[in-house]
């Protein structure tokens, strides 16, 4: 996309794009960088001001000053109950002559009414609909946590505010000093998974690693993917964030599974395809879909479509999940006759709301069904994963995680259609560690179309990510604040930061954490706005602290010691995307990016750099009293833990593939196909070289044995 220098910053498509959130500059990397205008006027667009000529331009941004005026009441407020005791407030708006028959009426979430006092009125202004009157109501002190509505009647336009009232925090990381261990689940099998890690899988984990004092399990994402072949292997591209991947399914655990197995011998684990096997040396998620798929449908058909108990059931269930699984449950079950994508289907499928739609899925009902009954399973197995942690002496036990956002064909696109900018994607400008920057092909949220709906989708979302687990990590809360948009046909270069409502995602996210009990730890690594750090440090949001990035120019050694980290955070010494303990000190990481290409530099210099990093980690060490002088590879990635445990911050994980001495990361970013990012199984070095190891092989295993007691004398 080339686009024309910008215009200069006071033309009036810059002054509306800095009224609505679009940033017509932004900084990276100590440069301010200007956003061409082809860029806003794309953004304006998705954000439903015209902007095409300067008159478009001027219309739209005198109909957003003129909003205070002519919208009848703010879409949403926000309620804090915390220590301030100060009341919320909303703006109304209601035609000049009828402030006398203004009705209020609020309703709380359990269904019963508030009375509100009345508007406090000022003054009056003249509109394009005639002069308005404006006026402020001050809601309630004592309503209850929850999302209530407070409808606006002035017997011309009847609209509605929804009431956020939240916690003033999410429940405290706190309260003492705690560890434990960092995975990727479908890494880590046991010998009776079909392919991948499970959930009844984690749930063994926790069996062995609470009684050596971990308390909690922080697994990758578990979002759903398309129901089709290939699968998509990134746990961070689901087709939706509101719906779970049957993937993680223990098939044995289904109800009717062994008279199944007992009249059909294809389902005896020692029948099943070699590639599903605990001792492959990848991850393949297509057999096992496959597999898991075809024996899941047997299941339904001796179960809710045949069994009335099972039916009732799942009609309850059904019930609760309400449009939002009747849609999921439909794409699902469209896709696999039309495709992943809903981009590709017939044109008259592509809107959820459509007449066709209705008729396809009225015509499917029992695969419809069938999908529906696939996210009852994953319910099920949550939460009996998370109550066998609790009951192996887990505190937190499960931390799930969040990504930022879906896939552009999938299913919460397909069935949100209002709700994403669908000319425009995420991802990250240019900087000094990605010169070309990121582009996540994935659609933005609308900021707008959040408000305007009492951001219901995130509430949604966040109470999927919730389920099953004692805490949430969130993958780039940065986007809770802002996300970089980028225009379709255009590069990161082309991109800007577009403004989200903080405050209000604050609140859903502090109540729905406060309702699951859980704990929240937002990924706040990298140029982080000042409302993030505010938010996060008010609202009980633990950050991150990643090894490899605390620095500090003040000390000899460049480092932050280990006095000095934050008490409100997840300390870790490295993530998914990063190398792993074992690979950096060994050099194997270099070797990789090396072969594929990806230093950009010469393999020489960037041995020489990791050289100096090296000296200054082992003086870090040497400093907080850890001797590893002579010490190899394996008693430096122990060391490094025990720096970590020795901190004050609240969590510290200790990545499982460092725990075992597996060097491989497992993303390497600027790849796709040619390193097998998400697909690699846990594995420990032997005699041979690198063997997958199971969650059985790995209570007799004396590595992580040393770790675990390690980290954990060094936190107690």
């Amino acid at each position: 996309m080339s686009a024309p220098p910008p215009t200069r910053p006071g033309t009036t498509l810059r002054r509306l794009a800095r009224a609505v959130g679009v940033a017509d500059a932004y900084d990276a990397s100590g440069r301010t960088h200007h956003a061409p205008d082809a860029t806003l006027r794309a953004a304006l667009r998705e954000l439903g001001h015209p902007c095409d000529t300067d008159g478009d331009a001027a219309r739209s941004l005198r109909a957003v000053r003129r909003a205070a005026w002519t919208r009848p009441v703010d879409p949403v407020a926000v309620c804090w109950r915390d220590a301030t005791g100060t009341s919320a407030r909303t703006r109304v708006s209601v035609s000049a002559g009828s402030r006398a028959t203004v009705r209020l009426t609020l309703e709380v979430e359990n269904g019963g009414r508030v009375p509100v006092a009345p508007p406090v009125w000022g003054g009056v202004a003249d509109t394009t609909a005639g002069p308005r009157r404006r006026g402020a109501v001050t809601l309630p002190q004592d309503l209850p946590l929850g999302y209530h509505h407070l409808t606006v009647d002035d017997r011309q336009a009847t609209a509605v505010c929804t009431v956020i009232v939240a916690p003033g925090s999410a429940p405290a990381v706190t309260a003492r000093r705690r560890w434990g261990w960092m995975l990727q689940a479908y890494a880590v099998r046991s010998a009776g998974s079909w392919g991948q890690g499970e959930f009844r899988d984690i749930g063994m984990l926790a069996d062995w690693a609470a009684p050596h004092g971990a308390d909690f399990l922080l697994i990758n994402p578990v979002h759903a993917t398309e129901p089709t072949l290939p699968q998509q292997p990134s746990p961070y591209s689901p087709t939706s964030r509101r719906f779970v991947n049957p993937c993680y399914l223990h098939v044995p655990d289904v109800d009717g599974f062994t008279q199944l197995a007992a009249s059909d011998p294809r389902w005896e684990h020692a029948a099943l395809p070699g590639s599903l096997r605990p001792d492959t040396d990848r991850i393949d998620r297509d057999a096992v879909w496959a597999t898991k798929r075809a024996a899941l449908w047997q299941l339904y058909t001796r179960g809710p479509a045949d069994d009335a108990d099972a039916r009732a059931r799942l009609a309850a269930f059904r019930d609760a999940g309400g449009t939002a699984l009747q849609r999921f449950a439909v794409f699902c079950a469209l896709a696999e006759e039309h495709g992943g994508s809903f981009e590709d289907w017939p044109a008259d499928l592509r809107d959820p709301r459509s007449e066709a739609v209705a008729a396809w899925a009225g015509s499917h009902a029992d695969l419809v069904a069938f999908h529906a009954w696939l996210q009852q399973l994953c319910t099920d197995q949550l939460d009996a994963m998370q109550a066998r942690a609790h009951l192996a002496g887990m505190d937190i036990g499960v931390i799930g995680d969040l990504a930022v956002g879906v896939a552009p064909g999938g299913a919460d696109v397909w069935a949100l259609p209002d709700e994403f900018a669908r000319t425009m994607r995420v991802g990250a400008p240019p900087d000094a560690f990605n010169r070309q920057g990121q582009d996540w092909d994935q659609p933005p949220p609308l900021p707008n179309v959040m408000r305007d709906t009492g951001h219901r989708t995130m509430r949604e979302v966040l109470a999927a990510a919730f389920a099953g687990s004692g805490g949430l990590r969130i993958d780039h809360i940065l986007g809770f604040s802002r996300l970089f948009w980028i225009p379709e046909g255009g590069s990161p270069a082309d991109g800007t930061y577009v403004r989200y409502p903080a405050e209000e995602l604050f609140a859903v996210l502090t109540l729905e954490a406060r309702r699951a009990g859980a704990v929240v730890i937002g990924e706040d690594l990298g140029t982080v706005d000042d409302r993030i750090r505010r938010l996060m440090r008010e609202r009980g949001v633990a950050g991150s602290a990643v090894l490899w990035f605390e620095v500090d120019e003040c000390t000899p050694h460049g480092r932050r010691r280990p006095r000095d980290y934050p008490r409100a955070a997840l300390a870790s010494v490295t993530t998914h995307d990063l190398p792993t303990a074992t690979g950096w000190w060994d050099g194997s990481s270099l070797e990789i990016r090396d072969e594929l290409d990806l230093l950009g530099r010469p393999l020489s210099e960037e041995r020489a750099e990791r050289a100096r990093e090296h000296a200054s980690m082992l003086a870090l060490l040497e400093e907080a009293g850890i001797a590893v002088d002579d010490a190899g590879v394996r008693e430096r990635v122990v060391a490094m833990h025990r720096l970590l445990a020795e901190t004050p911050t609240a969590l510290v994980a200790v990545a499982l593939w460092d725990g075992v001495g597996d060097p491989r990361q497992p993303n390497l970013p600027g790849t796709v196909d040619a390193y097998p990012n998400w697909r690699l199984p846990l594995a420990e070095p032997g005699p041979d070289g690198l063997r997958p190891i199971t969650v059985e092989r790995l209570r007799s295993s004396p590595a992580i044995a040393e770790v675990a007691a390690t980290v954990h004398t060094a936190r107690r």
